[in-house]
């Protein structure tokens, strides 16, 4: 579940992402104007299996309207997300 406007400690107006239940849906896109590079897009859905993305007609961005983006311009970085992610699982779940 994505959550707008949190407070976690003192810092205030954080966008949290709940990963774990099966309800942020990602896709991928095509930069636009006033984007630099592709990337991913969230939003919260229903509920569902982990790992299962919904069968859902093409639309566009604007159509879609997803709560969070994450655009990347060089592939370089999506490999340190990936990095980091995996330092994460082990750090916090493989232990």
């Amino acid at each position: 579940m994505i959550k707008t406007d949190v407070t976690i400690g003192q810092i205030k107006g954080v966008t949290l992402l709940e990963f774990g239940t099966g309800e942020i849906n990602m896709r991928f896109f095509n930069v636009s104007e006033g984007l630099k590079g592709n990337g991913v897009s969230m939003k919260t859905t229903e509920p569902r299996r982990l790992g299962k993305q919904p069968k859902e007609p093409e639309t566009t961005t604007d159509e879609w309207k997803p709560q969070v983006m994450m655009t990347f311009s060089n592939p370089e970085s999506v490999n340190v997300v990936i990095e980091q992610l995996q330092e994460f699982k082990k750090e916090f779940f493989e232990k």
